[in-house]
């Protein structure tokens, strides 16, 4: 498991899926659907009839085809979000997210900008976006999904960094 696994992100996200929502901002597009397809484990039994109305939704959305990993990770209330989808497809994600279809989103930080999907914990996979180190107003806007008032009374965020990233985290 630690090889597959070497951030314990599954551990991490199980203790507060599906009962309530996460999100898990991820540096890459392709880390983002990676993710999402190692976490889709142990959640089949939640909203089963919501959540293959969406998959129906998301293939109709596509003209019959569907992305594979979306395919396979919906029926676990997993997705992933990033600009590789279609507009009609973030919607739909979106929407399933915050009905509580999905329970879990792995995403690029283009999902802190302007949507508001919040989650009781939001963990960072890294503080870079592609290759650059996060700016302050970026943390900031995606930990801010975490615990909104009004919406959830806690909110939790988990940031992981390597060794080598430690003494620049101290300026975010």
């Amino acid at each position: 498991m630690q090889k597959i696994d070497p951030d314990h992100i599954i551990a991490l996200v199980t203790e507060v899926i599906p009962m309530h929502s996460c999100l898990v901002f991820c540096p890459t597009k392709k880390n983002c659907e990676n993710v999402a397809g190692m976490i889709c484990k142990d959640f089949l039994q939640h909203r089963e009839t919501e959540k293959a109305t969406l998959l129906q939704e998301l293939k109709d959305s596509g003209n019959g085809s569907m992305c594979p990993v979306l395919r396979r990770t919906v029926p676990y209330g997993v997705a992933y979000h990033h600009s590789g989808l279609t507009s009609e497809e973030r919607k739909l994600v979106e929407e399933a997210y915050s009905r509580g279809v999905l329970c879990l989103l792995t995403c690029t930080s283009t999902l802190a900008a302007g949507i508001n999907l919040p989650a009781r914990r939001v963990i960072l996979r890294s503080p870079y976006m592609a290759t650059d180190f996060l700016k302050r107003s970026q943390y900031k806007q995606m930990v801010g999904r975490a615990g909104r008032a009004g919406i959830d009374a806690i909110g939790e965020s988990i940031l992981i960094l390597q060794e080598k990233d430690r003494n620049m985290v101290i300026f975010l």
